[in-house]
């Protein structure tokens, strides 16, 4: 896993890298400018636009001017923002553009929206705006979005897209719509949050040479090598050693939840996966997943009685388990209240909670924190609509993606949170785990109860079963709930990605995406 730095921790190394290490400015400056420059080919014939403003984002797009025009290319280079603001190296950097007799203009006036470009290179703030757009500034801003949707001109930002938060991904009253984000050493937790993914397009990470300083960073970024991470299997288990589970889901009228998870389980690489739901569901599931094992709770539940004594019954089925899902599609009756009642105040192992499950608890968090107080481990799944009901807010102020809430809120009810959107937050209450790995493919009905059936077997992989080892001794991650969690979260993305691409992102449906599992794990190396 990568590190993901805010603009303070960011600033931070490249202050260690300057003042400690004793690599200048100036030279990071001119490593970021040709990184800026190998996006653009040699044979481009175009005009391109170099908007800079007077801070050293700034002036890394005049060093880059520099660079493309001694390439040939044609530039044309506009100043935009307070001159007095001007740091050393941007008047450095002006002067050597003055010095080679390249032209440098003053004020976003001086650009025409008639004039044809082919690139726009933003290079206005970078990580370093923490206040609303205004002014020429914000003009500026707007014309590279007008030019670059008139024209079809290719925008490519310097760090960060102008306008952009670098730590929340929140827009700053408008902010760049780039192409392409050239951003230096490690990606800033804006370009993942919010808004951030849609201002700057395709992320390019460059090595610039800024050494990371050392920083208690809580946010990384999953990534294809930490498939590498998670135990293995060992040619000498059995359907026993990998993981017996139980799904707790379906209910009288809904069943498709239920198909879902357990095939997503299986493919996952679940040995055993036994369902506890409604009669009604015995047939459906056999007929879709003839692997599994059925148990029905409505003939054998008294739903008359306190939970324990309701699943008095089943018990044995609970501590079968090595683990366990409810909630998918289970609705929210008497019997999923007692179901869900008992296994968040009895069920002493692992426990992936969804769905209608996570709507139950929402008026029930103290059943949370007897979790917590017991040490019970528990993963929540909520997508923005579940998780404001579990926070108690309106929708549209639910802070699924501001990480220090979430770190706050797991940390407070002792659970993990898989934070459902675009971009998936994980969080243990510790460190943020962040998966970009997804499509708009899975903006379907079904996939997150696919996703619920891959976590429940993903987290418990190396349960402490002897079959299971690990590909290497210093492993220290894969124990890691959390971070296993993550990674299933990232293999879904992808499993995404690849039903996308077997089949059209507005034609992927969930069911699709069981059989992607294994091609991702096959790749990872699993």
């Amino acid at each position: 896993m990568k590190p993901v730095l805010t603009s303070e921790e960011m600033k931070k190394c490249e202050q260690y890298t300057i003042e400690q290490v004793g690599i200048p400015s100036l030279v990071l400056m001119e490593k970021a400018a040709l990184f800026v420059c190998s996006r653009i080919k040699d044979e481009a014939a175009g005009k391109i636009l170099i908007i800079c403003g007077y801070g050293n984002n700034g002036a890394d797009g005049l060093a880059a001017a520099r660079i493309l025009a001694g390439r040939g290319h044609q530039v044309q280079i506009v100043m935009v923002g307070r001159e007095e603001k001007a740091t050393k190296e941007n008047q450095l950097q002006q002067h050597i553009l003055e010095q080679l007799c390249i032209s440098v203009k003053r004020g976003i006036d001086t650009v025409r929206e008639t004039d044809c470009y082919e690139f726009v290179i933003d290079a206005l703030f970078g990580i370093g705006l923490h206040r609303d757009l205004e002014g020429e500034v914000l003009k500026a801003v707007r014309l590279i979005n007008t030019i670059r949707q008139k024209q079809g001109a290719k925008v490519i930002a310097v760090d960060l897209p102008s306008g952009l938060h670098a730590d929340s991904g929140s827009i700053m009253k408008d902010a760049v719509m780039a192409d392409e984000t050239v951003t230096f050493q490690w990606k800033k937790t804006g370009m993942l949050l919010g808004k951030g993914p849609l201002c700057c397009g395709k992320t390019i990470v460059g090595d610039i040479g800024i050494c990371k300083v050392d920083l208690a960073v809580d946010h990384y970024l999953v990534e294809d090598g930490d498939l590498l991470e998670l135990p293995y299997r060992t040619p000498y288990g059995n359907k026993g050693t990998y993981g017996k589970i139980l799904s707790v889901t379906g209910s009288e009228t809904m069943a498709g939840a239920m198909v879902l998870s357990t095939q997503a389980a299986f493919r996952s690489g679940a040995g055993m996966v036994r369902v506890l739901s409604h009669r009604n569901n015995r047939q459906v599931l056999f007929s879709a997943v003839p692997e599994a094992l059925f148990v029905d709770y409505d003939q054998i539940m008294n739903l008359d009685q306190t939970p324990i004594m309701a699943v008095e019954k089943m018990k044995e089925y609970f501590e079968w388990s090595t683990s366990l899902l409810i909630g998918c599609g289970l609705s929210k009756d008497k019997a999923a209240e007692l179901l869900t009642e008992y296994v968040m105040c009895h069920y002493e192992k692992t426990a992936i909670v969804d769905g209608d499950a996570l709507n139950i608890i929402s008026k029930h968090l103290d059943w949370l924190i007897a979790r917590k107080d017991k040490g019970y481990p528990t993963v929540l799944t909520p997508h923005p609509l579940e998780f404001s009901r579990l926070c108690g807010l309106p929708v549209e102020d639910a802070k699924h993606q501001d990480m220090d809430y979430c770190m706050h809120w797991a940390a407070e009810y002792g659970c993990i949170l898989v934070l459902k959107d675009a971009v998936t937050l994980i969080t243990d209450g510790k460190t943020v785990y962040i998966s970009d790995s997804g499509t708009d493919a899975l903006a379907t009905a079904g996939s997150g109860d696919v996703l619920a059936g891959m976590i429940v077997m993903f987290a418990v992989m190396d349960n402490g079963s002897e079959g299971v080892q690990r590909q290497r001794a210093d492993s220290s991650l894969a124990a890691d709930m959390a971070v296993k969690t993550a990674v299933a979260v990232f293999v879904h993305g992808k499993a995404g990605c690849y039903a996308a691409e077997q089949y059209h992102r507005a034609s992927v449906k969930a069911g699709d995406l069981p059989e992607m599992i294994p091609k991702v794990l096959k790749e990872g190396g699993i």
